[in-house]
């Protein structure tokens, strides 16, 4: 009997041991085969290709001009000496610029355009749009002052609203006639 009761306690810490050693190894045994799987493919579902028309040759001449003149003028950037470096850099720009031109007008069959300079706007323009400007940032402050002393959202608060926007219509209307624009809807 003297052995057994010098066993019980060493039984149970046996168990204790296997018990922890089995929740320590059982979160890396349960996620060792976790992977994220990608979802199953869907039987009969469709897979649509875009397909290209294949480039002309004078596009596939273009394109390899371009490769063409780039690799030659690394190779001779290399070479080069500082003295004559800018005025040949200018004149490889324009030689670049011709052949992306070219490129443009050979694959996509329209010529590279500047956009047209945009004129600056008139003084009568300007001085709608300041106006404007102006009554929006003192309706701004107004606002705010409104929502400081708590008489925002009130009835009579809405009113007033509806006819400070009745101001800025012709406010509005002048900045578009004077500027050039519209606010026509379909």
């Amino acid at each position: 009997m003297n052995s057994i009761r010098k066993l019980v306690p060493l039984g149970i810490a046996s168990t204790v041991v296997v018990v922890v050693a089995a929740f320590v190894v059982a979160p890396a045994t349960a996620l060792a085969h976790w992977t994220p799987q990608p979802e199953p493919t869907q039987v009969g579902t469709a897979s649509f290709v875009l397909a290209l028309p294949a480039p002309s040759a004078a596009c596939v001449a273009a394109r390899q001009a371009i490769g063409s003149a780039r690799a030659a003028d690394r190779i001779e950037d290399l070479n080069e000496n500082a003295a004559n470096d800018a005025t040949e850099d200018q004149t490889e720009k324009a030689d670049l610029k011709v052949l992306w031109t070219n490129l443009a007008s050979a694959c996509w069959g329209a010529a590279v355009t500047k956009p047209a300079a945009v004129s600056p706007p008139s003084s009568g323009c300007i001085a709608a749009r300041t106006a404007l400007q102006n009554a929006l940032i003192a309706e701004k402050a107004h606002e705010a002052a409104e929502a400081n002393s708590g008489t925002e959202h009130t009835a009579a608060d809405w009113q007033e609203d509806q006819a400070d926007f009745a101001a800025f219509k012709p406010l509005w209307q002048a900045a578009a006639s004077a500027c050039g624009f519209s606010f026509t809807h379909w």
